[in-house]
Order: C-alpha cells, then structure tokens, then sequence
C-alpha cells in the first residue's frame, strides 16, 4: 500500500452466545375431540420442548373446569400429574380421558396447566384449552319421531331419543313412551315406539331392558312394513346405543279402549286419529277392561293359535243393516244405509311381546282385559298385551242351548255343510258328486263319511241337545240323511226320523228334516215352489229354487193328552255370492234372492189367510243367507216376514226381470217374528265371515272378521205365545282354525280336537254354522188366552175348547170330545175354532 502508514496494529473480535442457557417448555391447544356415546376415550395434548436437553425434564398437569366438568363427568380429572420428556427427546403426549354420554348438549372445554421445577427448562406457554365436540344427535320427542300421519317424517333418518319409559318388552324389541308431563299437544301424534332390536332387548352394557326402565336409545327410524320402528343393531357403536338412566320409573297413563271412554271410534267418518283408528296410538300403552274375542284363532302354519279378533269396547264385530262398507247406496235404496266396517275391531296377538303365551287357544266370545300396547303386523293393526286375564266361563266351547222342559217343543234348523255318502253318482240324474271337492280318493273314503256322522251326531246331540225337529240344509240325499239318523241314535239319540224331497240344486244338495217320532206324530212333508221358474239373465227360464221350501205339518205329543198341530218351512235360499259386487253377476244374484223370498212369503200368506191352518202355529226356519235387516239389495228375511221396504232395497239384472221392489204393500201381514230378535246383541249370529276392505283406515289390507246371522227362525203369530226362548249352539263358528282343521277329515287327529274314548269325533268344528233351537212351551195351563176353557188343554188342540174336558176323551173318534157331542156344543166349537 503506497501513501499509509499504521496507527495501531491490534483488534478485538466479538462472538455472540446465542445458546439458551435452559430449553422453553410448553403446551399446546389439541385438536377438538368427539365425546363418543359410551366409555372413554383419549384427547391427547402435546407438551413440548424448544429444543433436546441432556436429562429428563419432568414436569406435572393439572386441569380444571371451564364449561366441561371434571371428576368422570365430562373428562377425566388430572392433580398434579407427572410427565417426563425423556433426554435427548423433544416432546410427550398428555392422554386426558374423556367420558362418552348420549346427552345433546354444547361443546365444551376445560384447561390443562403445566409446571416443572427442572433447572434445564423454563415455561413458555403453560395452560392449553382443549375443547370436547358433542357428537350426539339433538333428543327428539317421539312425538316428532311419529309425526301426526300414516308415516315417520323422519323414516331413514338417524334418531335419538331420551326420557322416555319402557312399557312393554318381547323377543325382539320394545316399547317406550313419552312420560305424561311430556306430551305434546297434538291428539294426531303418537306418544310411542317401537324399539327393534332384532334379539333379546339389552342395554350397551349388555343389562337386559325392563320395563319401567327411563331409557336413551340412538338409532335409525324406520318405516317397517308401514309400522314406525327405532331400528337399533345387535353391535353398539357410535350410532347405535341404548342405555338406562333411571329404574323404576312410574308407567306413563294408558289410553282406556271401552265403550265409557268412546275409543277406539265406531264412527268410520270421525276415526280416532283422523285417518285411522289405530295409528295415533301405535307404541302406546292401552287398557281394555272388557274387551271381548270376536273369533277364534287364526292359524298359520307356522303359528297354530294365532292372532284373534277383538272389539275392546266389548262387542262382538256385527254385521250391521246397509250395504257393505266401502260400497254406496243410490236414490233407490238410499234408506238401506251404509255398514260402518266396524272400525273398532282390530287383532290382538298374545304372544309377540310374550312367547310363554303361545298355544293360547280363544273361541269367540272370550271376555278380558287387558293392558298392552298398539302394533302393526301384516298389514293391519295389533294389540300386544303385557297382562291378560281372561275370564275363564267365557272361554269355553262348545256352549250347548239350554236344557228343554218337558213340555217344550224344540224346532231347531242347522246347516250340516254337505253331508255326502261315498258313492260315485256323477252323471246319474239331479244327484251330483260335487260334495266333497278336494280329490275323487277323498270323495268316496268311508272314512270321510264315517267321521263326518259321528261329528254331526256329537253335535246335535250334545250341543243342540236333540230338538223334536231339525230342519237340515245341505244334505245331499234321503239315505246320507238316513245314515246320520240311525248314528245319533246308536249313539244314545233320539230314534230320528228322516225326511227330505230332492230338489233342483246341480250341486245335489237339499233340505230335510230329523223328526223324533217319540214326541211328533202325523208327520207329512212336501215340497212347496218346487216348479216356480224365473227368467234367469245368464241363462234363460229355469227353476227359481234350488231347494224349494219344505213344509212339514205334524202334532206335538209332549204334554199328556194333546196333540199340538204346527207346521214347519225349512229354507235355504240363494247364497250372497257376489251380492255386494254390481256387476251382472251381483244383480242376477240379487235378482233371484228377491224372486225367491218373494215366493216364500207368498206360500208364508197362503198358510196364514188359509182358514184350515190360519191359527196353527207356523214357524220357518232355515239358512236364509240374509241378515236380519237389508242388505240394501234384496231384504230376505224382512221380504218372508212382511217388514220389507222398497226404500232400502233395489236391483237392476241385464234382463230387468225385477228391480227388487214390492211396489205394493208386503206380502205377509200379520208380520212374522224374527226369534233372533230375542237374542242379546252379541249373541246375534250363526256365520263368520272375513271381509277385506282393502288399503283403508292406516291399514294396507283391513281384514275383519264379522259376526252375521244367516240363520233364522221366524213365528207366526199363532206361534209367538208359545215361544220360550231361543239359543244358537256354539260350537262351530266360534272355534279356532287349528280345531278346524284337526277335527275334520283329512287331518283329523283325535289327541289334538280332544277327542275322549269311547267317543269317535267332536262336537266341535262339525260345521260352518251354528245350529239354533227355538222352545214352544205347549202347556196352556194357567194361560187363559192360550186355554180358554182352562183344562190344560190348548185351545188349538182341544176337541171341545168350550167345555173342560182335560181328558179329551172321544168314544166316537169324530175328531170332537165327548162333552162337545151335543148338537149346541158343537156348533159352539166349531164356530169357536173358526173363529
């Protein structure tokens, strides 16, 4: 360097230290965590070091409280707890357990707060927040859960519901119910669910559910087969869950089904829950203090005593005047009315919630109460009870009628359900071989008829308990008639008698009579209409009567010295075979119902304005396949009684042979008394019949079994002072399918119809009918109107009703007893009988 010179020839050079003399600890906020539903789990925070130290630094943590609370509740308390970041590493995780709950609720946080007296470390940011998510589903009322229609609006949805007690359990689930001080507003809304579990009800903890339980159950609503479930898996997770919060809870108030409290309605245009009967309550509890069994058990192959029928108001499921449910009247039957459907029956099964009530047998009629709750099965309302008790007197069948006096006459009418022989007739004549139609093998086995006699003779004998008179329908033939005949009597019977006129039905089945000769002499029958033809729309002129009337006359031999005259009509008219449907089948049926009814009561006129049988007592009887009021087409019953009214009634077939109207006054006059009229309610039927009405009323096909009187028997008004009493034999209508069909030939097993040797067959099941049995009390004694000269004699049978003559001594054999055989007496007694 040239031109510079040196001024100091040393310098001082400087380092900076930038090493810490200790490293930084600190925490961390972590990431939110999710709560879960049950158990704990971890949320784990990161306490960590600025930089690896020589030697362990241990530190400790503690938390507290902010919106979430320690002590297990929400997380896991931690008091001073020591952590080590071992030497040489730079961080260790803090695991703070978390509680898992059901509850809806906010997210929630609590601190973490750490200190170390280690020299290698000082505190950078010592407290941490950590925040706990709440991952539950908002609680739904089951009210929502429900919605006040036909169907969840949460369907396929994931639900949780809480504070609700369990009311009901079963195999495969159960019931909850919101208490009484969380119900809701609306009558449309149901304040029950089903809970599905698929197997044995238990908690996430594997305790089983019980009822009275408070319960929180998480999973998916569900629309099964229309029925509103909580569907909940067997594996428990995140969004399956049911646990219990309380035990012993009260049970919420049932709703009461009864006729006092008016539910459920009988009103199909005013239904308990607007479209329905039933769907407003399903999943709640009900109680029924009388209720009653309408029929016997349905069966299925896989549940032999399956479900029944029920009217929880304690009727019986009547068929009711007017035309079918579902169908409608015209200008010219307007007065018939409409048939409700009977909305208030629906099924009860006793054992889906309790299998120990499987095998319980019901015939119709079984009165009990109950409490349990609403269902839905198989298209159609259920009741599921937890409690039954039955009352075991109404349980029972066969019910026979009530013991005759000794001077009671008895005229009974039962419809055998063909009664065939074994012979292969077909194509000899009018007698056909459609009897039994199920095989040509079965048709003609012995042992088919074998069974079928001593089941028909068990009946009318221990059941209808041998009436003097027995008008039968559907018999085929005088000797199959002759045959049942002989067998009640070999089987402790009456020596029967029978009787029957082939008639012009081409599946070969007529009526008769069985006379017990014993007690009825100067028997005489003959078919009456027998060649009366119509204008059939199908086919032309043909016979209008398939089994012309029987008329039977004969003398009541029951009280001493007299010998009562009175006359029987056994019907059997037109099936109501497509009778509820208009088209040209409906109408030619109803057409031809009509024509036939008309001339019975014409026949019915004859004999009451003959002035050689106007005061004999006339009684018919028969399977008149009518109700006791219109049908709102053809009134049968009411046209042979003289009660018809054109108002109520109409038809119009193809060929407009009739329109069904009278247009005159009724044909029959004095009217005939319906003896079924004398009959409680609920004991007014002889048929059950099964209707379906299709998708209606919540139901996606309503059954209801219906309780009918196709059976009659109908008096004169010389008859009715001597009527006593009428009763219908249960045994038949009111019985379970299973005893059906184990009674019957092919599937006859004697151990299970309860067959008892040396018996051979049942009482039970021998029909689709029940029989019925009228008594004519025919002792005048002490009844002046009956008995005008008072010696015990009644007046129609007296051969000198103006003078006492109890012996009714007649030397002469002139038909007039002796003490009338003056010329003056005479006279007297024949203008007195005349008269």
């Amino acid at each position: 360097m040239v031109g510079a010179t040196v001024a100091d020839a040393q310098g001082q050079g400087t380092i900076v230290n930038d090493d810490s003399a200790t490293a930084v600890l600190s925490i961390s906020n972590p990431t939110p965590a999710p709560e879960g539903n049950t158990g704990i789990t971890s949320q784990i925070i990161t306490a960590s070091l600025s930089f690896a130290v020589a030697s362990d630094v241990v530190f400790n943590v503690t938390t507290a409280d902010g919106t979430a609370s320690g002590s297990a509740v929400d997380y896991l308390t931690q008091s001073a707890l020591e952590y080590t970041i071992p030497a040489g590493q730079t961080s260790v995780q803090i695991p703070v357990g978390i509680v898992g709950d059901t509850i809806d609720e906010a997210d929630e946080t609590y601190t973490l707060t750490i200190a170390s007296s280690s020299p290698l470390v000082t505190l950078g940011t010592s407290v941490a927040t950590a925040t706990i998510t709440d991952d539950d589903l908002p609680i739904t009322a089951i009210h929502a859960i429900q919605g006040n229609g036909a169907a969840s609006p949460l369907a396929t949805q994931a639900v949780r519901t809480a504070g609700n007690v369990v009311t009901n359990v079963g195999p495969a689930g159960f019931t909850i119910q919101t208490p009484d001080a969380d119900v809701d507003a609306d009558p449309l809304t149901s304040q029950g669910v089903y809970v599905f579990t698929t197997s044995a009800p238990t908690y996430d903890d594997g305790a089983p559910v019980q009822v009275g339980d408070e319960v929180s159950v998480l999973g998916t609503a569900i629309e099964f087969f229309t029925m509103t479930e909580v569907s909940v898996t067997s594996t428990r997770n995140a969004t399956n869950s049911i646990t219990v919060t309380a035990t012993g809870e009260p049970l919420p108030t049932a709703m009461v089904f009864s006729s006092g409290s008016g539910l459920p309605s009988t009103d199909p245009a005013a239904l308990s829950c607007g479209t329905s009967n039933f769907e407003c309550y399903e999943g709640m509890l009900i109680s029924i203090p009388a209720g009653r069994v309408s029929s016997g058990n349905q069966r299925f192959s896989t549940d032999l005593f399956g479900e029944v029928y029920i009217d929880p108001r304690g009727s019986n499921s009547l068929r009711e005047p007017g035309v079918r449910f579902g169908s409608t009247t015209s200008a010219t039957n307007a007065a018939a009315g409409v048939w409700d459907g009977n909305p208030e029956v629906l099924e009860m099964d006793t054992d889906f919630m309790i299998p120990t009530n499987a095998g319980v047998e019901f015939v119709g009629g079984t009165q009990f109460s109950a409490t349990g709750t609403i269902g839905f099965d198989f298209g159609d309302y259920e009741f599921w009870p937890t409690t039954l008790t039955i009352t075991p007197e109404t349980n029972v069948a066969p019910r026979p009628v009530p013991l005759a006096g000794a001077t009671d006459m008895t005229i009974g009418s039962f419809n055998v359900l063909r009664l065939c022989d074994a012979i292969d007739d077909r194509g000899t004549g009018t007698i056909e071989f459609t009897c039994y139609s199920d095989t040509i093998v079965q048709e003609t086995d012995p042992v088919r008829v074998s069974l079928k006699l001593a089941q028909l003779s068990a009946y009318i004998r221990e059941v209808l308990r041998s009436p003097d008179v027995l008008g039968v329908q559907e018999v085929e033939k005088l000797s199959i008639l002759t045959l049942l005949a002989n067998q009640i009597h070999s089987d402790g019977g009456p020596a029967y008698q029978a009787y029957l006129v082939e008639g012009n039905d081409p599946g070969g089945i007529d009526v008769g009579y069985l006379v017990n000769p014993d007690r009825v002499q100067s028997v005489n029958v003959v078919s009456m209409q027998e060649g009366e033809t119509w204008n059939d729309p199908s086919s032309g002129v043909t016979e209008l009567h398939d089994h012309p009337p029987l008329l039977l006359t004969g003398e009541f031999t029951g009280v001493a010295n007299q010998a009562l005259p009175f006359m029987v009509i056994n019907n059997h008219t037109k099936s109501r075979s497509g009778v509820d449907t208009s088209d040209a089948n409906g109408e030619r049926n109803r057409a031809k119902r009509f024509l036939q009814a008309k001339s019975i009561a014409t026949l019915v006129q004859a004999i009451q304005t003959d002035e050689l049988t106007a005061q004999i007592p006339l009684i018919v009887v028969g399977d008149h396949n009518a109700y006791q009021f219109t049908d709102g087409y053809a009134d049968v019953v009411g046209l042979i009684a003289g009660t018809y009214n054109d108002a109520a009634n109409t038809c119009a077939p193809s060929n407009s042979v009739t329109d069904c109207k009278l247009g005159t006054p009724n044909i029959v006059s004095p009217v005939l008394q319906n003896a079924v009229s004398s009959l409680p309610s609920n004991e007014q039927y002889s048929y059950r019949f099964t209707e379906n009405f299709g998708a209606v009323q919540g139901s996606t096909g309503r059954d209801v079994a219906t309780n009918q009187v196709l059976d009659h028997v109908l008096m004169n008004v010389a008859a009715q002072p001597f009527f006593a009493g009428l009763a219908y034999g249960r045994g038949n209508t009111d019985v379970s399918g299973e005893r059906i069909r184990v009674c019957n030939y092919p599937n006859f097993n004697a151990a299970s119809c309860g067959v008892v040797a040396p018996a051979v067959a049942s009482a039970l099941a021998a029909s689709d009918h029940d029989g019925m049995v009228a008594r004519f009390d025919a002792d005048c004694s002490g009844d002046s109107e009956l008995d005008g000269d008072t010696d015990g004699i009644c007046t129609i049978a007296d051969n000198c009703p103006v003078t006492a003559n109890a012996d009714q001594v007649d030397a002469d054999l002139d038909g007039i007893g002796d003490v009338c055989d003056d010329v003056v007496s005479f006279l007297l007694f024949k203008d007195g009988f005349e008269d």
